[in-house]
């Protein structure tokens, strides 16, 4: 069930589904992927802090937040998203019965609303929670309430202090500060890593 939003990675899961039901007005789709390299140098230098690497292998710096990429770094993580956004592609199309040949109409990055990914067969039905709870009860063949089991979120200490806190299951939406937090815990993690890289985002 998709009632706000199902797209980029969670869309990925979705699809392997029996049936997806998403809200009229939800969000659905985001398949491309993409590499989000934050870079602090500037920002390092006017502290006066510089960092120097010893590496071996010729690639392994790259993506970190304290260098510039290169012509041929852009080149080999431009490939590595492209593979990861082509196995996204292959398998969206295998397990929703798409024609790989359209990708450019239903995996260019877009979201669309339930009501468009309907059109394009992203979805199997239109509907709200309590649709997909019955739909659920008729596929088990049960009249009995099914009863959600969330997993715990597991939250850094910087996302806490940032975002305030959050109850135990984790807020569904990630709001403004949400998005800061996790922003921030990351460029912290690049600058302390000894080897730091890249790694491609399902979006």
């Amino acid at each position: 069930m998709i009632e706000n939003a199902g797209a980029s990675g969670a869309y990925y899961i979705a699809t392997t589904a029996h049936t997806i039901i998403a809200s009229p007005m939800s969000l659905v789709g985001s398949i491309g992927a993409f590499m989000e390299l934050p870079n602090i140098k500037d920002f390092l230098a006017n502290w006066k802090v510089y960092v120097n690497y010893v590496k071996s292998g010729k690639f392994k710096t790259t993506g970190s937040a304290t260098k510039e990429l290169t012509t041929e770094e852009r080149a080999y993580l431009q490939k590595m998203a492209d593979d990861q956004y082509q196995t996204f592609v292959n398998d969206v199309a295998q397990l929703r019965h798409l024609d790989v040949k359209d990708q450019h109409v239903w995996a260019d990055g877009q979201a669309f609303s339930g009501n468009q990914a309907l059109k394009l067969k992203l979805i199997d039905k239109l509907g709200s929670y309590s649709d997909a709870i019955d739909d659920l009860k008729k596929q088990l063949k049960t009249k009995e309430d099914i009863k959600l089991v969330h997993a715990k979120k597991s939250t850094s200490v910087l996302r806490q202090l940032i975002a305030g806190g959050e109850d135990e299951y984790g807020a569904e939406e990630m709001s403004m500060s949400d998005y800061v937090a996790g922003f921030l815990s990351s460029v912290l993690a690049k600058v302390s890593l000894s080897q730091p890289s890249a790694s491609v985002k399902l979006a």
